[in-house]
Formats: C-alpha cells, structure tokens, sequence
C-alpha cells in the first residue's frame, strides 16, 4: 500500500513540473504571440546581427511587440508594410522601452527614434519623415550601442 502512495506522488509530481514546463516555454515562444506563430529571419546593419519576428500581416503589425514583457538584447520585430508610406507607431500596451529604425524600399535606414512607454490614453506617436516600406523596432539605444546609423543599409538574410 505505501508503495502505491509513493508511485503516486511521484506521477503526480511529474505531470506538475511537465505542466510548468510546458506552459513556462509557450508563454515565452520567441516565435509565437497571441496565438499568432512569427516567421523570424536575421537582419544585419553595421557590426549588429538581429533575429527579427517578422510582422508582415495587418494583425501582426497591429499587435507589434505589446505585452512582450522582455526583448534579448540582438531580437527586435520586423515590419514588412504592403506599400511604401509614412506608417506610424505607437507604444500603446507595450512594457519596454524600444527604439524604432524607419527602412526605405532600397533597405536604407532613413530615421531613427527613440520611443517612450506610454501608460495613458493619448500615447505619443512616432512617423518617419519619408516613406518606409519597414521598420525595425529593438531595445532602446540599439543603434547607439551598435554604432548605426542613418544612411546605413540592412540585409534580411
């Protein structure tokens, strides 16, 4: 009869730690949101490789990097817009600060701008001053940590 007790806790206790598992690893998905699954590819500009989830849909551009509550250092978000223009951002719902590289259809850096959290209703918004057809949102102070800088050209690899 003891023996049953232990086989019990023991099986009890490994669905437990498999369940922590499992939900701690889809909570933190670098690939998936929402339920939504990102492509991710490698970006390079200047000396910095980036592994970018990549937001080429109207509802994965909608929802950006909001209620991502940690960004690795060298990860970001690539926005792949349907045709070139002066999209906006804004920081509404989003926990950590991040800075935002605006990208031309020649993959040409063509602004950068430091964006503020926001924690009211009317959150500032940031547009480029030409057209984009992506941008790049990353940590704050990636392009100075990196030395990048307007001008610079990307590679999606």
């Amino acid at each position: 009869m003891m023996a049953f007790d232990y086989l019990t806790i023991g099986a009890s206790a490994v669905v437990v730690i498999l369940a922590f598992y499992f939900l701690y690893h889809a909570s933190f998905n670098p690939k998936a949101k929402d339920g939504i699954e990102y492509e991710t590819k490698q970006i390079r500009v200047g000396n910095a490789t980036i592994d970018a989830r990549i937001a080429d849909t109207e509802e994965k551009r909608r929802l950006g990097l909001m209620d991502v509550p940690y960004l690795p250092e060298n990860e970001g978000m690539l926005f792949v817009f349907d045709y070139p223009g002066y999209h906006s951002f804004w920081m509404k719902d989003v926990l950590i600060p991040l800075e935002i590289l605006f990208v031309d259809e020649g993959y040409t850096i063509v602004g950068i701008q430091e964006m503020q959290l926001c924690k009211s209703i009317g959150c500032k918004t940031y547009s480029p001053e030409s057209k984009i057809a992506y941008a790049i949102e990353l940590n704050e102070n990636f392009s100075k940590t990196h030395g990048i800088k307007i001008g610079e050209r990307i590679e999606v690899v």
